[in-house]
């Protein structure tokens, strides 16, 4: 299952019909996994580097960690029915919601978090188009 949702030559180009949803698809597809690698590794990172924190935040994080990346497999089902510009709203509220979570458990405003929020603008603007960001 998880092969067949990682695989990058089962593309579903063959039930869209525009250029543009196609791109978008592909786009998409190429972000999410690359998303899932690094929210993978910066799980296990964090779990082998901080072992200072107390109970309570590293459940909180690695549930936060674990939730985002089984958004993201999900997602990928979406962008593979056909379903690009709803993964992509999803995608971004999803990470939206988990950055300020983690600036809300870190340092606020002075957290390195934050630079998430431009990057999130970011892939909202490549995927959807500039007049949907």
């Amino acid at each position: 299952m998880i092969r067949k949702i990682l695989s990058f030559d089962d593309a579903p180009v063959s039930s869209l019909t525009s250029p543009e949803k196609i791109l978008q698809t592909w786009t998409l597809n190429y972000i999410l996994r690359s998303q899932i690698i690094l929210c993978s590794l910066f799980l296990f990172i964090w779990l082998a580097v901080d072992r200072y924190a107390s109970k309570s935040s590293m459940f909180i994080t690695s549930f936060i960690w674990l939730f985002l990346i089984g958004i993201m497999f999900g997602l990928l089902h979406l962008t593979r029915i056909g379903r690009p510009v709803l993964a992509t709203v999803i995608l971004i509220i999803s990470l939206w919601v988990s950055m300020s979570i983690f600036a809300w458990l870190g340092d606020g405003l002075r957290d390195a978090v934050i630079i998430a929020y431009p990057i999130t603008m970011l892939i909202g603007g490549l995927v959807l188009g500039w007049q949907a960001a």
